[in-house]
């Protein structure tokens, strides 16, 4: 450094989100919006500071929020299809009647949790995926036959857990096969 220049270039400082939208968050598909870290919208180019996320997140939230709203107003009005309601609340009656298996969401998250860690880790191979596959369909199964004691539509933890649970399996499966 005493006798030639040190090379600065611009590098990203971490990867930003792909989903390509406008400054209003609008995205290729109508009534789409993005915003936050899933979201392009040219500012940043491709890095940023983490400093700039909450301060980003706040003006285009509000930016985006606005956008989305002003669309859903102008938007034609559609009727939901009575059968698919109807259908939902048969599968939500279902899952909040009768007893219970033995199992529990908390034991049946647990086991993908360590399944995962332990056959779908950074580490793997085609024999530990193929059991990972045949341990999150057990799971599934044992996901399914658990009801949710709580009733109730608003402000259901057991209902929301119940949800997530089953997206986490999807999600696990999803990842397992790729």
């Amino acid at each position: 450094c005493t006798k030639d220049l040190i090379p600065i270039r611009p590098v990203a400082h971490r990867p930003m989100g792909g989903i390509e939208t406008t400054a209003s968050g609008e995205t290729a598909i109508a009534g789409l919006f993005a915003v936050g870290e899933c979201a392009a919208n040219g500012l940043n180019g491709a890095g940023r500071l983490a400093g700039n996320t909450l301060t980003e997140s706040v003006v285009f939230g509000k930016k985006v929020g606005e956008a989305a709203a002003a669309y859903a107003k102008s938007s034609a009005k559609k009727n939901f299809p009575a059968a698919k309601l109807a259908d939902e609340e048969k599968k939500l009656d279902a899952l909040t009647s009768g007893n219970s298996a033995e199992d529990s969401l908390a034991k049946v998250h647990a086991e993908l949790g360590r399944l995962m860690n332990e056959k779908v880790g950074l580490v793997r191979d085609a024999g530990g995926l193929q059991e990972a596959l045949s341990g999150i369909k057990s799971l599934q199964q044992r996901h399914q036959k658990i009801k949710v004691r709580n009733g109730g539509r608003i402000y259901n933890y057991e209902l929301t857990t119940h949800f997530e649970v089953a997206s986490m399996l999807t999600l696990a499966d999803v990842v397992a096969r790729s």
